[in-house]
């Protein structure tokens, strides 16, 4: 039997991350419900994701930088 590695990395946002995002929502005047609304996500999920408690999914990150967040 063959033995594999597989390592992955994961996405979340850290202090930095968070305050850059939230000044992201200040700059577009945009708040957090409607950035939630545009990714037909939860605005509590979202949250949970801003607050680093939830990973930054590949769909999630590529839908942010639809919406112009650069990640």
């Amino acid at each position: 039997m063959k033995q594999k590695t597989i390592i992955k990395t994961y996405l979340y946002f850290d202090e930095d991350e968070r305050k850059r995002f939230k000044k992201w929502l200040i700059d577009k005047n945009l708040s957090l419900g409607i950035v939630a609304d545009k990714l037909e996500v939860s605005s509590s999920y979202l949250w949970l994701v801003i607050n680093g408690q939830r990973e930054v999914t590949k769909k999630l990150k590529e839908s942010l930088e639809a919406l112009g967040y650069e990640m």
